[in-house]
């Protein structure tokens, strides 16, 4: 008996201290408690109450499980699915476009130039 002051307790498996029935992984020395039950311990898991997650590969608080780039940490979803993290997409909710449209800086320069017609119009009638 490993433990002839505790009743409860008479082998340690892993020898780690803590005997095998308070010990959730009995045969990992460097583990002795796993608190969302998943099968990872506590030390290792990153995500040690949540049993659906464990391991986050690239650091962005995102589990591999949900994570749907799981080695960049700048991406974690695609919500439209083309491929494309929802940080990079251009158009996250529309599968047919990803990237910017190729006359996005002529619109731009455009609705500029109209704005800056349309205040000077304005300007010139009320001096008149």
């Amino acid at each position: 008996d490993e433990f002839p002051e505790d009743g409860s307790e008479w082998i340690d498996s892993d020898s780690d201290g803590v005997g095998d029935n308070a010990d959730d992984l009995p045969y990992n020395a460097n583990e002795t408690k796993d608190t969302d039950r998943d099968g990872i311990g506590d030390n290792t898991d990153m995500f040690p109450t949540d049993p659906s997650e464990w391991k986050d590969s690239d650091g962005d608080s995102f589990g591999d499980n949900s994570d749907v780039f799981p080695d960049d940490s700048s991406e974690w979803i695609d919500s439209d699915g083309d491929g494309y993290g929802d940080n990079r997409d251009w158009a996250p909710f529309d599968a047919e476009v990803w990237d910017k449209p190729a006359d996005y800086k002529i619109t731009y320069v455009s609705a500029i130039v109209v704005a800056v017609i349309g205040v000077l119009f304005y300007t010139t009638k009320r001096q008149n």
